[in-house]
């Protein structure tokens, strides 16, 4: 069973709204506060995989976003390369993804 997957990584904190509850004769505590970063600080995107056995190969995403050829690249290489990793037959797995079009998309099921 190899279950797979993408994400961003932001470098300093979350991309979406934040809430702090307190009651409102409370003052405002330090940890309600964000420091923020001139710039945003960045992003990297990452795919990954993980396995029965264990954590497998994370490659970067160069572009920000994943086209099907990219992904196509990355199960020829990385997953491959946790395959071995872990002495796994190709046509012996359970591979999951989610139903992204980049993943259902022709030329991923050759």
């Amino acid at each position: 069973m190899v279950f797979s997957g993408e994400t961003k990584v932001n470098v300093w904190g979350p991309d979406g709204v934040k809430y702090y509850w307190k009651r409102p004769d409370d003052k405002l505590r330090s940890n309600h506060l964000d420091l923020t970063v001139k710039g945003g600080g960045g992003s990297v995107m990452m795919w990954g995989c993980i396995t029965y056995d264990g954590p497998g190969y994370a490659c970067r995403i160069y572009d920000g976003t994943m086209k099907k050829e990219d992904y196509v690249h990355i199960l020829d290489t990385t997953l491959m390369d946790t395959l071995n990793y872990y002495n796994y037959d190709p046509k012996n797995i359970y591979f999951q993804q989610d139903n992204d079009p980049k993943h259902t998309s022709k030329v991923t099921k050759v």
